[in-house]
C-alpha cells in the first residue's frame, strides 16, 4: 500500500514538474520578447536624442525639434501609436503571468529556478521601466539602460543556466 502511495506522490510530483516547464518556456519566450521589444524603443530614443545633441535638431514624424523634452516625447508618441510601446509592456505582463503559474506548478525540483525565474522578472521590470520611461540627461539615460540591461541579461543567464544544467 505504501509503495502505491509513494508511486501516486511521484506521479502527482512529474505532472507538476512537467507543467512548470512548459510555464517556464513560455516565461522565457515572453521574457526574450519583452527584451526585444525594449531593445528597439531604446535604440529610438537613443537615436533621436543623439541626433538632437549631435545636429542641434532632429526629425520626429517629419516635424523638428530642437529640445530634447519635445523631441523624446515626440518619438514616444510615435512609438505609443505604433504599439512598441505597448509590446515591452505586454509581453512583460505575460511573463509575469507565466511566472504566476510556475509558482503554482513549483516542486523542490524547481526552487532554484523558480528564485532565478523571480529574478529575471523584477530585473526585466527594470529595464522596462528604465528603457521606456526616459528622464535625466541623454548621458544619464544611456548609463541607466545599459546598466538595467547588464542586470537583465546576468539574471537571464542564471535562469538559463540553471534551466539547461537541469533538463
Amino acid at each position: 500500500m505504501a509503495q502505491k502511495e509513494h508511486r501516486e506522490e511521484l506521479a502527482k510530483i512529474e505532472k507538476k514538474d512537467k507543467k512548470f516547464d512548459k510555464a517556464e518556456r513560455q516565461f522565457i519566450k515572453h521574457i526574450k520578447k519583452s527584451t526585444v521589444a525594449t531593445e528597439f524603443i531604446a535604440q529610438k530614443y537613443n537615436k533621436v536624442w543623439g541626433e538632437l545633441t549631435e545636429n542641434g535638431t532632429v526629425d520626429v514624424a517629419n516635424v523638428d525639434y530642437n529640445d530634447h523634452d519635445s523631441a523624446v516625447a515626440a518619438e514616444g508618441r510615435r512609438l505609443l501609436a505604433q504599439g512598441k510601446l505597448d509590446d515591452a509592456d505586454d509581453y512583460y505582463v505575460s511573463a509575469q503571468g507565466d511566472y504566476q503559474k510556475m509558482k503554482d506548478y513549483a516542486t523542490d525540483n524547481n526552487r532554484q529556478e523558480l528564485v532565478y525565474a523571480k529574478d529575471v522578472l523584477s530585473k526585466t521590470g527594470s529595464f522596462v521601466s528604465v528603457a521606456t520611461r526616459p528622464n535625466g540627461t541623454f548621458q544619464e539615460y544611456t548609463d541607466d539602460v545599459y546598466k538595467a540591461n547588464q542586470r537583465h541579461v546576468r539574471a537571464i543567464q542564471k535562469l538559463k543556466f540553471s534551466y539547461s544544467s537541469i533538463k
